[in-house]
């Protein structure tokens, strides 16, 4: 096994797991927006205020948008092999 083609290195870069920077912003991104709709409707049913229990809106966010990000990447993973 002597060096890889052109061709060949960048089909095993296809499988590498490592995303870009701008990819990760934009998972990133698209979690935050996503996981604030829940929050809204959550603020609807129960009229809970954000000035009084803004902990448990900043640490719902985040927490919301880092298991959705998570979820994207793995499925970004799977369909850039289909």
């Amino acid at each position: 096994m002597g060096k890889f083609t052109r061709e060949e290195e960048v089909l095993l870069s296809s499988y590498s797991p490592s995303n870009s920077a701008r990819s990760n912003a934009l998972f990133y991104l698209n979690a935050v927006v996503i996981s604030l709709a829940p929050l809204y409707l959550f603020y609807g049913v129960h009229q809970m205020e954000v000035a009084e229990s803004w902990i448990v809106w900043i640490i719902s966010a985040v927490a919301s948008a880092y298991f959705l990000s998570m979820a994207c990447k793995n499925q970004k993973r799977l369909l850039k092999h289909q």
